[in-house]
Parts: structure tokens; sequence; C-alpha cells
């Protein structure tokens, strides 16, 4: 029950709720299934017990903690997310449904959810075991005192666990130290959180941002969606803002992305929107 299987359990219950909106589901029973006395599947690795007197932790399997974590802000209504840029894939080789083949996944895997007292948050995915992925999040609000709470699950590696291990010499399952190292969350608030935060997901990790929403950014209008610039001549449009910015005017820049390269933006860009 590794790091790896946290991350992937926990997001595959969310791919279930945002693809196939199913939103109550059952993740086995805490203690899971023994085979020669190791729990398997289960997230509750101890409930805590006595012995000599002294009571222990609870010990929860990394599968536990990512469905905790992810539990911080899954309520209310799940909201869109979009991915641009680069956004990296792997390849895994093996037998779907019946056919032995290669499949391209997402490394990559975000879901967002808002709740009615203003209260937002974010979950993020890498599903990279070795590597880094650099993101920048834009949110289309502001977000009160530019603050956020995060909570991050990762581990020196993605075979790490928090299950015991077998130390005698029979190979039966006994308590001894923890192999090969403690798996849990770590939480800590974000100073200066707001639209354009970038970030550099450890592998195999989960990130989970949770804020209060300050207002909503108004949108910009354009007043026309197709223009036609004669040959030698020119053509104007208008941009707006459907609001007034609570927090101070806005900048908006024109520029030609694609097509004609004799078309070019001659005044008024960058435009200040107040």
């Amino acid at each position: 029950m590794s790091m790896a299987h946290g991350v992937s359990m926990a997001n595959y219950s969310l791919a279930i709720l945002k693809e196939a909106h199913i939103r109550n589901q059952c993740f086995f029973n805490s203690g899971g299934r023994n085979i020669d006395n190791v729990a398997l599947w289960g997230c509750l690795l101890n409930g805590g017990e006595y012995d000599n007197n002294r009571r222990w932790e609870s010990v929860l399997r990394p599968a536990a903690y990512a469905n905790l974590t992810a539990n911080r802000v899954r309520k209310g209504n799940l909201m869109e997310t979009v991915h641009s840029g680069d956004d990296p894939l792997f390849s895994s080789y093996g037998v779907f449904e019946g056919v032995l083949e290669t499949k391209e996944y997402k490394k990559i895997y975000s879901y967002a959810f808002q709740q009615d007292n203003g209260t937002n948050g974010i979950i993020l995915f890498n599903y990279d075991l070795n590597n880094t992925q650099d993101i920048e999040i834009i949110l289309k609000e502001y977000v009160k005192d530019n603050e956020a709470q995060c909570w991050e699950l990762s581990a020196d590696h993605y075979t790490n666990a928090n299950d015991w291990i077998i130390t005698n010499s029979a190979g039966k399952f006994e308590y001894g130290e923890f192999y090969p190292a403690p798996v849990a969350p770590t939480n800590y608030t974000i100073s200066g959180f707001s639209s354009g935060y970038s970030l550099s997901m450890k592998p195999c990790s989960e990130y989970v941002f949770k804020w209060v929403r300050d207002a909503a950014y108004p949108n910009l209008h354009v007043s026309s969606s197709n223009l036609t610039v004669p040959e030698g001549g020119s053509t104007n449009f208008i941009l707006k803002l459907t609001a007034d910015p609570i927090k101070g005017p806005i900048t908006a820049t024109v520029e030609r992305i694609s097509g004609d390269t004799n078309i070019f933006v001659q005044s008024g860009s960058p435009a200040v929107l107040d």
C-alpha cells in the first residue's frame, strides 16, 4: 500500500465523480483483507492498540491520507478546470479490456470545488513517479487576503508506505519499524496566493489548496468577434469590462497570435481598464 497507490486511489475516486457523476462511493473496508497477516487494500493500518500499557498512535496508509487530504475541499459544487500549455503524458503497457496494448495518460490531474459560503479549493495530482512538474494556477477570482491553506502529500519515493516490516525468521507479520518511512500530509499557509501562483509539484504527489473567494474577476467584453481588415487599411474594436474591478485597474494586452503576418496592432495595447 504505497504512496503511488494512495495518490492513484484518491485521483480515481475524483475522476469517477467528474466523469461518471458518481458522488457516493465505497472505498473498501477500513482494515482491508488479511493475507498471511498482512492487511491488503484497506486504508487503516492500526487504529491504536495497547502494548505494555502504552497507547500506540493511530496509523493510516497513504491511501487514507490521500483521500482525507482531498476531503479538505471535496464539498460543494465541482467546477471545471482547464489545462493549457504543456500537458505531459506517460505511457502504460498492459492488458486493457482484454487487449494487450500501450495507452497514454496524463501526468497532471486537477479538480476544483466551490462552496456557497465562499470557500474554494483545488486538488492537484502529479502522476510522474520520478520528476517534478512545474505548474501555474490561473484563477478567475480574487483571493481574500491573498492567502491560502495548502496540504501537501509527498514522500521520498513512490514506494514509501506506512506498513510494518516482517521481522521474524518465519516470515510472519510482526510489529516492527516503519518501512521505509512514514507518509503523512503537511499543512502550511501560503501568503501571496493569487491568480498566477506557480508551484513545482514533487514526484508522485497530491496538493490541496483552500482559500476564501473575495470577488470574481469582471469579464472582458470585445465589441466584435469577427473583424475585417481591408488591404492597406485598418479597423477598430472596443474592449470593456462587464463590471468595475474592485482591486484597481486591469491591464489587457492585444496581440496577433496567428494568421496574416501583415496584420499588426497599431495602437491601444496595452489597454488599462478601470
